[in-house]
C-alpha cells in the first residue's frame, strides 16, 4: 500500500479544498473532549470574576489565546501567501521531528514523579504520616 491510496481516501472524505479542511477542523474541535473540558473550566473561572469589565477582557484574551493555533496559519497565509506554504511545511517537519522527543520527556517526567511519590509514600508509611 503506497501513500497515494491514503491521500486519495483522505481527499474523498474531506476534499482537498481549504473549506473541506476547515470543516474537518471545526468538526474535530466540536467532538474533542479535551477542548470541551478546557473551555468549560476556563469559562467557569472567567464567570467567577466580579467586575464586568474584567470579565469582558478575560473573555477576549481567552478567545484570542485559545484560537491562536488556528489563527496563526491563517494570518500567515493572509500576510504572505507565497511564503506561507514553505513556512508551514517547515513547521510541520519540525513538529514531526520534535514530537518523539517531547513525548519521551513528558513520559519520563510523569514516571519520575510517580517513582518519587511512591518512594516518599513508602518512607512515610512506617511513621504513619
Amino acid at each position: 500500500m503506497d501513500g497515494k491510496e491514503n491521500d486519495t481516501s483522505f481527499s474523498k472524505r474531506f476534499g482537498d479544498s481549504p473549506a473541506g479542511l476547515l470543516a474537518l477542523g471545526f468538526a474535530w474541535a466540536a467532538v474533542s473532549l479535551n477542548q470541551w473540558l478546557f473551555t468549560t473550566a476556563a469559562l467557569g473561572q472567567i464567570l467567577s470574576l466580579s467586575e464586568h469589565g474584567t470579565r469582558l477582557l478575560a473573555t477576549f484574551l481567552f478567545l484570542v489565546i485559545a484560537s491562536l493555533m488556528l489563527l496563526l496559519p491563517i494570518m500567515l497565509y493572509l500576510i504572505g501567501p507565497g511564503k506561507a506554504q514553505a513556512v508551514l511545511e517547515k513547521v510541520d517537519y519540525w513538529l514531526k521531528e520534535a514530537m518523539p522527543i517531547v513525548v519521551i520527556v513528558v513520559l519520563f517526567a510523569i514516571g519520575l514523579y510517580f517513582i518519587l511519590d511512591g518512594i516518599v509514600g513508602v518512607m512515610n508509611y512506617p511513621t504513619g504520616q
